[in-house]
């Protein structure tokens, strides 16, 4: 067995049994429709919203990066309790599902094909809020 497969074995562990995953939603604005002075603020009510609903947390939007090419975009990043984490719609977290509504329903309608948007865990941060940070004080999952 070589080192990367107790790797992955390591990722696969951390994502079964940490008691939050942290998560990230990420749109490609490649036509600029969005004011990026506006779009943390404009989206953070109802994220938070539709992320309390499920005992998790929203942390904050990201608003001031572009890819290499020179694309905006944002990504919106929260924490998911793990319970919330293994209820899915296909392969996807209920209250992600949920998240994406939440800005479906303030962001104009050009935004909502699917070819603008990715989702994930982010092994790094779920790792460094869990043994760094300890989860999310106060929000115990």
């Amino acid at each position: 067995m070589d080192e990367s497969d107790d790797e992955w074995k390591q990722v696969v562990n951390d994502l079964n049994n940490l008691p939050w995953i942290v998560w990230h939603l990420t749109l490609l604005d490649p036509d600029g429709l969005l004011d990026e002075d506006t779009v943390a603020d404009q989206t953070a009510d109802p994220v938070t919203d539709a992320a309390i609903l499920y005992g998790c947390v929203y942390e904050y939007c990201g608003d001031d990066d572009w890819m290499p090419d020179g694309t905006k975009y944002y990504r919106w990043t929260i924490g998911v309790t793990q319970a919330e984490h293994r209820r899915l719609i296909g392969n996807t977290p209920v209250v992600v599902a949920e998240v994406l509504g939440a800005l479906f329903s303030v962001l104009p309608p050009e935004l909502q094909s699917d070819r603008l948007w990715t989702h994930g865990p982010d092994i790094y941060a779920t790792r460094i809020r869990n043994f760094e940070y300890g989860g999310y004080p106060g929000n115990e999952p």
